[in-house]
């Protein structure tokens, strides 16, 4: 693949991680919510998620309206794929490159980690 196909797999649309062990022997377990699918044209991860440049970790809003069994999913699938430690320390890694006083969107175009990028801006 060149260099478009790997830009459009740090794409939100494209979030869907690609490991053997993450589909092999998590995802293909895993009971995600229909709310949170990027495929969904309605999706927003603005609606549901936080990150926090503590952690590096994506959040669940607090006081998200939407009923528990969901969010139990969500939370669930923040655990085991979204907050997975590889992919936290990838993200440590990337926002350590531009430091904390960064206008996000206005001076980085992040070729990695682009939604985590923008929640920290909203965050």
């Amino acid at each position: 693949p060149g260099l478009k196909a790997n830009a459009k797999a740090c794409e939100w649309d494209n979030f869907f991680v690609v490991n053997f062990d993450l589909n092999s022997k998590v995802k293909r377990r895993l009971q995600t919510s229909l709310l949170i699918k990027p495929d969904n044209p309605d999706y927003s991860p603005e609606k549901f998620f936080n990150y926090n440049l503590i952690t590096h970790q994506y959040e669940l809003i607090p006081d998200l309206k939407i009923p528990e069994e969901e969010k139990n999913k969500i939370d669930l699938f923040l655990e085991k794929i979204l907050n997975w430690e590889i992919l936290i320390a990838d993200r440590k890694a990337e926002f350590r490159k531009y430091g904390t006083n960064i206008n996000w969107s206005k001076e980085y175009q992040p070729s990695q980690f682009p939604t985590a990028f923008k929640l920290a801006e909203i965050s």
